[in-house]
């Protein structure tokens, strides 16, 4: 019997495809659902019929106490992965308590932080959109008629996953009504 398993933390959205992929190659796969204010239906999107386990962070003290659940279940893990953006810090904390190869902890920053994805990208040589992180409207508008004036932008936090928040704006006052739709 094949018990070499991958942990998805967070499988919604696209990340719902994954657990079928990996059956598929073998594997047997594992949930955990962070300790996140979800929107209703997210838990819902989730097949649990795919996962041989299913755990949700909020049932424990910390990561160590997930990591040792894990290490308790009749499988080999070979991976700890997000299935969404809302999943990454997770994954890597867990995928580090379990000592397994994950991404470098000192750019997680870099991976969720939509600002911090494309600055990386422009300081590794790598086309990336023009941008500015602000908090003000006063300013996105100012940069928006100074940099793109008439033209599509898209505006949308920094933190997020799917296109939640995510909005397409040809003038200013699409920009300002974007931020007021999100503060």
């Amino acid at each position: 019997m094949n018990n070499k398993a991958v942990v998805i933390v967070n499988a919604i959205s696209t990340g719902k495809l994954l657990a079928k992929e990996f059956i598929k190659h073998g594997y047997q796969c594992i949930h955990i659902l962070p300790a996140l204010e979800l929107q209703e239906g997210i838990k819902e999107d989730i097949n649990l019929n795919e996962f041989i386990c299913c755990l949700e962070q909020k049932s424990f003290k910390n990561e160590n106490e997930i990591a040792k659940k894990l290490l308790s279940l009749d499988c080999s893990i070979k991976h700890v992965i997000p299935g969404a953006d809302s999943g990454v810090r997770l994954a890597g904390v867990i995928a580090n308590c379990l000592s397994l190869n994950q991404n470098d902890p000192k750019k997680l920053l870099a991976r969720c932080s939509k600002y911090h994805m494309q600055n990386t990208l422009f300081k590794s040589g790598i086309d990336s959109t023009k941008q500015i992180k602000t908090s003000t409207i006063k300013e996105a508008k100012h940069w928006y008629d100074n940099n793109f004036k008439d033209q599509a932008v898209v505006v949308k936090p920094e933190y997020g996953c799917r296109s939640d928040g995510v909005h397409l704006c040809q003038s200013a006052h699409a920009v300002e009504h974007a931020f007021l739709q999100e503060l």
